[in-house]
């Protein structure tokens, strides 16, 4: 059976091998930035937790400030409409 590597994943992850062999890993998401990772303990991976958003982030430097992605969006969507709907 398999056996969680986090204690709260987003999601989980299977592969099944040419020679019948099944792995299965937990997968995380930034809040971020809403990249996804495999959950790997003792990979070396430096990862972080947003305090603010109480979620984990992925590390890049991008994600270090605090702009959680459904803020991310709505700044996008905003800039793109006020470049088509510009009133001269």
């Amino acid at each position: 059976m398999f056996e969680h590597s986090a204690r709260k994943a987003n999601g989980y992850a299977i592969w099944s091998h040419p020679d019948g062999k099944i792995e299965e890993k937990d997968t995380m998401q930034c809040v971020h930035c809403g990249a996804h990772w495999m959950v790997e303990p003792g990979s070396g991976n430096k990862r972080g937790w947003c305090k603010r958003c109480n979620g984990p982030i992925c590390g890049s430097l991008t994600c270090l400030e605090c702009v959680p992605f459904e803020k991310f969006l709505d700044a996008i969507e905003k800039k793109s409409r006020s470049d088509y709907y510009t009133v001269r």
